[in-house]
């Protein structure tokens, strides 16, 4: 099944977080704790999501992505 914003399984669950542009801000772990949670940090449809990696070169000439720290 392709990944959308209408299968997601915690929208099911807790209702739709902010989104915009085909991507979501995701859900907080907890009331007190507004980090991502695991499973929105994982999800290609987070808009943040690619914060996670840099892309190296031209992207159409050598696609190379490196883990930021």
């Amino acid at each position: 099944m392709k990944r959308t914003l209408d299968n997601c399984k915690l929208v099911k669950k807790y209702g739709r977080p902010i989104q915009y542009d085909g991507v979501c801000e995701g859900f907080a772990k907890s009331e007190t704790n507004d980090e991502p949670c695991e499973i929105c940090k994982e999800c290609s449809l987070f808009d943040q999501y690619e914060d996670e990696f840099e892309v190296i070169g031209n992207i159409h000439d050598n696609p190379e992505l490196v883990e930021v720290n």
